[in-house]
């Protein structure tokens, strides 16, 4: 787990706004709350920010259900 610490300082560096949501030109400010942070190569930990994406809940669930279909653990 992202300490909250990390987890505002990679906010702010990304002006409280998903990056998926940045690049389709529909990215609004959001809460802390509703931000997640996404591990892009699951078996790094939250210590490397390039592995690291700042998330809308919407884009974190669709790539976490991504990476779990890669490993072949999703639900069926």
């Amino acid at each position: 787990m992202i300490s909250k610490k990390n987890k505002i300082a990679l906010c702010i560096f990304h002006d409280y706004m998903c990056e998926e949501c940045k690049l389709l030109n529909k990215g609004k400010k959001l809460k802390l709350s509703e931000i997640e942070i996404h591990k892009i190569n699951p078996k790094k930990g939250y210590s490397d920010h390039r592995n690291l994406k700042v998330c809308c809940k919407k884009h974190h669930e669709i790539f976490s259900s991504a990476q779990r279909i890669a490993l072949g653990v999703q639900g069926r």
